[in-house]
């Protein structure tokens, strides 16, 4: 393939360069998901992601600066077209009706500015988004109105789509999946 998203979780900034290790043909972009200002690293990361993408494909790829930790995004300037790629990785739901992690809402905050901000043909959007969209709680509604004010489609409703679960806990009934955002304002370009 020419783009791979990936989860990082437990890989610190020190050690990002190792994905240059996982072939030879690919560069990337990406962030740990520890902070790396504490004195000792503990606990469980929050966040990391990375985006791997075709050495040949170098001199296309701009890096897009996001503050988040849960979030990377290239812009990818091929003849006419320009499209917005962007990873997440965001928090668990609470499945609470009332109450949104705040990093959620502050990742799809900067994610949006971007997207305002930028003239683009298509912007797609991956990762683990957290969110199970048969729930009606506060995560799911902020998503779906981010979806619905970007004019966003959810991949995975394309027939050609593939729909991976990243989380599953049959006890509970909880299934989570990996998600793929498109919106395209170009008709030339392709789908997802």
């Amino acid at each position: 393939p020419f783009f791979a998203y990936k989860r990082l979780g437990y890989l610190i900034d020190g050690n990002l360069s190792s994905l240059s290790d996982l072939n030879d043909d690919y560069l990337f972009v990406g962030k740990s998901g520890f902070d790396n200002s504490a004195s000792l690293v503990n606990g469980r990361p929050h966040g990391g992601v990375a985006i791997l993408y075709k050495k040949s494909l170098g001199h296309f790829i701009t890096q897009i600066n996001i503050a988040s930790r849960r979030s990377c995004a290239v812009m990818v300037k091929l003849r006419s077209t320009t499209c917005f790629l962007c990873n997440v990785y965001l928090p668990v739901d609470f499945q609470s009706q009332s109450v949104v992690d705040p990093s959620y809402e502050t990742t799809l905050d900067e994610i949006e500015g971007i997207m305002s901000a930028t003239s683009c043909d298509d912007t797609i959007l991956c990762g683990d988004f957290n969110t199970d969209f048969d729930r009606l709680n506060a995560q799911t509604r902020l998503l779906n109105d981010f979806i619905d004010r970007n004019n966003i489609m959810v991949g995975w409703n394309c027939n050609v789509a593939k729909k991976e679960s990243t989380y599953v806990n049959l006890a509970l009934g909880h299934i989570i999946w990996s998600h793929v955002l498109h919106r395209s304002f170009s008709c030339k370009s392709s789908s997802v």
